[in-house]
């Protein structure tokens, strides 16, 4: 790794090389983010489950809401990274993209 580059500015220009041939698709962000969606989905069911058999349906329901409400606006916001990925593509330095994670163009 370059110096001056931290470890997550390195894999976002790593990840940003790897669209240059492949553009990124809705799967590969839900699947990038695979991990933080499972504890998400495990702490509202959870949740939910908790407080419906404790008889608070209201809260249980706002749990539930909560779940979907984050996965409506994440759909909306990978859509909308997919959709304007060709104009990222045109106004990428992808020569300076090289240059700093050390490949030779």
């Amino acid at each position: 790794m370059p110096s001056g580059l931290i470890p997550d500015q390195d894999r976002q220009l790593r990840t940003l090389l790897s669209f240059r041939e492949v553009p990124p698709t809705m799967g590969w962000y839900w699947k990038s983010s695979r991990k933080i969606y499972v504890l998400l989905v495990f702490l509202c069911v959870g949740g939910a489950a908790f407080y419906y058999w404790n008889g608070w349906l209201i809260v249980s329901g706002f749990f539930c809401g909560t779940l979907f409400g984050v996965i409506l606006r994440d759909a909306g916001w990978h859509r909308r990274h997919v959709r304007s990925w060709p104009l990222s593509q045109e106004i990428i330095n992808w020569r300076r993209v090289d240059e700093l994670i050390g490949h030779d163009s």
